[in-house]
């Protein structure tokens, strides 16, 4: 569980899926597709923004730091 340094290309391959996945809740809310926006929430963007913070945990330790197991 420990934090590695992102290539640029992981980045932004990461940001990217954060906010093309991001325009896909916010329309299932419009929607009133429930199910499906948490859907999309839980299963892609979570695991998206947990690695995003893990990284940032990681620039201010200097990516000696392990989240542990689920984030926690």
């Amino acid at each position: 569980y420990w934090i590695k340094k992102p290539s640029e290309r992981e980045f932004d391959d990461c940001c990217n899926e954060f906010w093309c996945v991001s325009a896909y809740i916010a329309k299932g809310f419009y929607r009133k597709e429930l199910f499906y926006a948490l859907d999309h929430f839980n299963q892609i963007l979570r695991p998206e923004l947990l690695r995003m913070m893990s990284w940032e945990v990681g620039i201010r330790e200097g990516f000696n730091f392990s989240v542990g197991k689920n984030h926690k």
